[in-house]
C-alpha cells in the first residue's frame, strides 16, 4: 500500500510537471491521505468464507442432539455469507432450521435497533443477555417467529448472527460457530 509520503511526492511531481503551484499539490496530497488511511483501516474481506464447511451440519446436529435431514445450503452474497441447516432433533415433533450469517461489521444492529425492527413488524420479541461471544453480543428472542438469535460483533471485523428455535439452541450454535470462525476472522 502506498505511504502518505509517496502520495505526497507523486502529487508534487505531478504538480511540477503540470505547472501547478506547490500549494495546490499539497492540497492534492492531503485529499488523497484520507482515502489511503480508510483503505488501511477497513474490515477484512468476508467474501468466499464457506460457513457450511467451517461449521459442518454434523456438528450442529450433535450439539442439538439430533440428525442432519439434508446437506446444508450455502449463500454467498459478496460480503455477506450464510449457511442454512435442516436438523431433526431427537425427541422433537418438528424439524429445526438453523441459520448462521456472517456480515460486515457495519451491518451489526444493537439491541434497541433489533427490538425496534421486530416490534415494528408487529412481532412479540425481547432482548436477553448473551455474553462471551465477542466484543458485544446479545440475544433477540422472537416469540412470534418462534426463533432466537444470538447477535455478535467481533473486534470490528465482522458481525455474526446465529438463529435457532430456542435460546439454548442458538447459544449452542453460536458456541460452535465462534470456535470455528475464530481462525478466519
Amino acid at each position: 500500500m502506498k505511504s502518505l509520503l509517496s502520495v505526497a511526492a507523486a502529487s508534487l511531481i505531478a504538480a511540477a510537471c503540470s505547472g501547478e503551484k506547490a500549494g495546490d499539490a499539497g492540497e492534492m496530497a492531503s485529499d488523497a491521505a484520507p482515502q489511503e488511511m480508510a483503505a488501511e483501516t477497513s474490515a477484512p474481506s468476508l467474501s468466499g468464507i464457506d460457513l457450511c464447511a467451517l461449521v459442518p451440519a454434523e456438528k450442529i446436529a450433535a450439539a442439538l442432539g439430533g440428525t442432519v435431514l439434508k446437506p446444508p445450503s450455502r449463500g454467498d452474497y459478496g460480503q455477506t455469507q450464510s449457511c442454512d441447516y435442516a436438523i431433526d432433533p431427537a425427541g422433537a415433533d418438528n424439524n429445526e432450521f438453523v441459520q448462521i450469517y456472517l456480515y460486515p461489521p457495519s451491518a451489526y444492529s444493537d439491541e434497541d435497533s433489533s427490538l425496534e425492527t421486530a416490534t415494528g413488524l408487529g412481532q412479540t420479541a425481547s432482548i436477553a443477555a448473551a455474553p462471551g461471544y465477542g466484543d458485544h453480543s446479545y440475544a433477540l428472542i422472537n416469540e412470534t417467529e418462534q426463533q432466537a438469535e444470538i447477535m455478535v460483533l467481533v473486534d470490528g471485523r465482522a458481525a455474526l448472527e446465529f438463529k435457532a428455535e430456542t435460546l439454548e439452541h442458538a447459544k449452542a450454535v453460536a458456541t460452535l460457530g465462534m470456535a470455528a470462525l475464530d481462525a478466519v476472522l
